[in-house]
């Protein structure tokens, strides 16, 4: 509490409690519980920060920042363009912790130095230890120094005191930066006018500091795929939100991410006369150096000892092992590091010891990586991992655990240890032989299984074991029973099916079992809104998907009851007027049914981007262009209150036609950057259309389109691992005025898969069919203006082969347009149509309607 009153002096303080009738009780006396929690924000009444007396102050500040509104930054519904999770590595009691929490807004962009984020291996439940990684890998999160400068300016933001001044800063902060030209030590503070434009960047070459060098990484607000250390910030005023008045900066801190390099020392070869070795690193060094190595970078140990011999591997400092250090005399050993930021040089090494001496090993049911011990004698303590050798003759004394933790789900047993001189003393001696005197250690693991019922009031869930702690190996029973006038939905975490009687075994992952109840036979939840955003002043219609739906099924809308048009058990319609709408640009979706009672079953919490109808929003919707120079393709971008769906047709390698889509993505804080999941899908071809054949496919890459101008941006990408950027204009094609306005995303919903972009300016229509060849793969066709006749417009339609687009120089001139027929869209109104074509003599018409996203 001095800590954090001496961080905040004169803005806010917490105070002993006299008479209030909200407050904070720290009740930290659950041992051995090796963590802290807080209720999130002001809940009223007594509300307690609880834990173990353990909990240093770090940890304390940590959980005091829950108390006063700050949730998780890698909950941050963006974060998944600025980290890499791996949930599957992380207890599932805690994942949650990861995962989008879709009300959460930041306030300084992405703040891997905040104290309210994770570090790089939080609540690892498997040997590799790594749970998350920033993008780019190797900058620093999970500080817990204190608060960083966001936590700062978003804490004064909620306590009704939002700065007006901009501070420019640094993870590590002391970095240098370049700030409209000049080089600055960070932080910097400036009162930048809004409405002004400045121009960032980074010195080039490593930094030092701590006795670690370091990289540019990231800016906090750079969503890119790939982060550029120029930037142009233009300072934008608040948009009348809680904590972002509108007569003060939206934003005002900036924070230059760095990558930690660390300095590795290591021989990635070595042999004498007792064995050889190899150190080999999952990466090359740093560019330019012979030793730099990113944090978490994983190393590799091997060891093969001569007759008799036995490897032991050394190291300073790594967060996570797989594998023992050690191994039979005269056998291949290895052992896995990722190397943490604990300290800025480390040291790698292998060694052999020679009998007489003590070899200490670990077995049993699930001991999957190395556990510590404690040996004395002779004349040294160690604490060692397992396996363990050790040369001299003499009498040891072998110190084990009765159980070792690891996070918080895992344990290993002590059973017994083999080999001892004396069971009661520990001890074993060790004599003058040619070998070593072997002592196991016998141990078993156990998990603690994750059991929940969704919801806990629908029914009882009931396991054959009801102990907490279950045994590696252990077949697991468990059978949810529904209450009365309650149906069982399914199983859903670590298990599946529908079956109220299910067996696990308890294996090397800790089991999640979830059972669900509902009034109809499936889990109630929410699995997309449609459109995931508005804008404007309403009304609007929103489509709901997801499952477990009913004609009593309700919807809550920023804490208020709506009835939804129920259409099936997947889908309900749901009307909005700007009354429902949040002020914070976001507003929080979830459905509920009555199971009897007071019980009720909820869905996921959805999130509707929906801006007040004061905010302004650029509509971004056109054809798009790299302009003359690169004539023969383009991007069609098309735009839904605040969601894009943008397509980019190309060429492949051949220089035959290829389109890559965008159906969706998310914008920065200031809305002038929008970045999504590029896809390359699938199909049958155009004239024998066949719905079941179309496959979205895997993720290609990620695209970002940054808006410098109403007409101006940047697309830059990622695809199949090659890196692009490319200066984009709207194309200028036509002028007048047409009987009617069309321009959209339009397709045939019982052929998805394919699309028609009909783009217009005045009289002109430049549609852009993006569809599939006789092989099924992606091609497009483009009539690039036309007549109008009535409500009909016709066109000749073109085919086109050209330059190699990914990873290449585009050469314009290889672009051959040969007409392959005719279109004609027909509308009855502004939302249907008729598309009929004739291409290579093939003749077709589809119905066509514009496509909601």
């Amino acid at each position: 509490i001095d800590s954090f009153n001496a961080t905040f002096a004169g803005l806010i303080r917490w105070v002993p409690r006299t008479t209030q009738a909200d407050y904070v009780a720290f009740n930290m006396v659950t041992a051995n519980l090796n963590a802290c929690a807080s209720n999130f924000g002001r809940v009223g009444g007594r509300q307690q920060i609880t834990g173990d007396p353990t909990c240093n102050a770090s940890l304390l500040l940590h959980e005091m920042g829950h108390a006063m509104g700050l949730l998780h930054v890698q909950a941050d519904p963006a974060a998944a363009n600025f980290m890499t999770f791996f949930l599957d590595r992380m207890s599932p009691r805690y994942a949650f912790n990861s995962m989008p929490q879709t009300m959460s807004r930041a306030y300084s962009g992405y703040d891997y130095r905040s104290i309210m984020h994770y570090a790089r291996n939080s609540f690892g439940m498997t040997p590799d230890g790594l749970t998350s990684n920033t993008k780019p890998p190797g900058m620093d999160i999970g500080i817990r120094e204190g608060y960083s400068a966001g936590d700062r300016d978003t804490l004064l933001r909620i306590y009704g005191a939002p700065p007006t001044a901009t501070t420019i800063t640094s993870n590590p902060p002391g970095l240098r930066v370049l700030v409209d030209g000049n080089f600055v030590v960070t932080p910097l503070t400036v009162n930048w006018a809004i409405g002004s434009v400045h121009q960032l960047d980074i010195p080039v070459g490593l930094q030092s500091a701590s006795g670690a060098s370091f990289s540019f990484g990231r800016w906090s607000h750079d969503a890119e795929p790939v982060p550029q250390g120029a930037q142009s910030w233009s300072v934008i005023a608040g948009k009348d939100y809680p904590g972002q008045p509108a007569g003060a900066p939206e934003t005002t801190v900036l924070t230059a991410n760095f990558v930690r390099l660390l300095n590795i020392s290591y021989a990635a070869t070595g042999a004498n006369s007792l064995g050889s070795y190899s150190i080999t690193p999952e990466t090359t060094p740093w560019p330019g150096s012979t030793s730099l190595f990113r944090p978490s970078t994983k190393f590799t140990l091997s060891a093969q000892g001569n007759a008799g011999a036995q490897p032991t591997f050394g190291w300073a400092s790594a967060f996570s092992i797989a594998g023992g250090f050690g191994g039979g005399a005269g056998s291949a050993a290895s052992a896995t590091l990722r190397v943490s930021e604990s300290v800025a040089a480390q040291l790698l090494s292998v060694s052999f010891s020679s009998p007489p001496g003590l070899l200490l090993t670990a077995s049993g049911p699930g001991v999957d990586r190395s556990l510590a011990a404690s040996v004395t004698g002779p004349n040294s303590v160690a604490s060692v991992l397992m396996p363990y050798s050790r040369s001299g003759a003499g009498t040891y004394t072998i110190t084990i655990a009765d159980t070792q933790t690891r996070g918080t789900d895992e344990r290993f047993v002590l059973d017994g240890i083999d080999g001892l001189d004396s069971p009661f003393a520990n001890t074993v001696t060790v004599s003058n032989t040619s070998a070593f005197t072997p002592v196991n250690v016998r141990l078993h693991k156990e998990v603690q299984t994750v059991v929940q019922r969704n919801p806990t009031c629908g029914g009882t869930l009931a396991l054959s074991d009801a102990g907490p702690w279950h045994a590696y190996g252990t077949v697991l029973n468990s059978t949810a029973t529904p209450n009365s006038a309650v149906v069982f939905a399914g199983w859903t975490g670590s298990v599946s099916g529908m079956n109220p009687a299910i067996s696990t075994a308890i294996g090397d992952t800790v089991p999640e079992i979830i059972a669900n109840f509902n009034t109809i036979a499936e889990p109630l939840d929410i699995s997309a809104l449609a459109p995931g955003g508005v804008t404007g002043s309403g009304p609007w219609t929103i489509e709901i998907r997801g499952s477990g739906f009913t004609r009593a099924t309700r919807v809550a809308v920023s804490g208020r009851a709506l009835v939804p048009e129920y259409v099936d058990a997947h889908l309900l319609r749901l009307t909005l007027t700007g009354a429902n709408l949040s002020p914070t640009g976001k507003t929080a979706i979830y459905l509920y049914n009555g199971l009897g009672g007071s019980c009720f079953a909820f869905s996921h919490t959805a999130a509707l981007d929906a801006l007040p109808s004061s905010a302004t929003l650029t509509d971004y919707t056109d054809m798009w262009w790299a302009g003359a120079a690169e004539n023969g393709w383009g991007m069609s971008i098309t735009q839904h209150g605040a969601f894009q769906f943008a397509v980019l047709y190309v060429y492949d390698a051949g220089g035959k036609p290829i389109w890559y889509v965008m159906p969706g993505g998310a914008w920065n804080p200031n809305r002038t950057r929008f970045t999504g999941t590029l896809y390359l899908p699938t199909s049958s071809p155009f004239n024998a259309y066949d719905t079941s054949q179309f496959k979205a496919n895997a993720p290609v890459g990620t695209a970002t389109l940054a808006y410098s101008g109403t007409g101006t941006a940047t697309l830059t990408y990622v695809i199949d691992g090659i890196a692009g950027s490319k200066a984009l204009s709207r194309q200028i094609f036509g002028s007048g005025q047409a009987p009617m306005q069309v321009n959209d995303l339009w397709w045939n919903p019982a052929e998805s898969g394919w699309g028609l972009n009909i783009a217009q300016q005045g009289a002109t229509l430049f549609p852009v069919w993006y569809t599939y060849d006789a092989a099924g793969k992606d091609t497009w066709f483009v009539v690039p203006g036309g007549t109008w006749n009535g409500n009909s417009f016709t066109g000749d339609m073109y085919g086109t082969t050209g330059s190699p687009w990914l990873g290449a120089v585009y050469n314009p001139s290889a672009l051959v347009v040969t007409k392959v027929g005719a279109m004609t869209l027909s509308f009855s109104d502004v939302n249907n149509g008729v598309m009929t074509y004739t291409v290579n003599g093939i003749t077709q018409s589809k119905g066509i309607v514009r496509q909601p996203f």
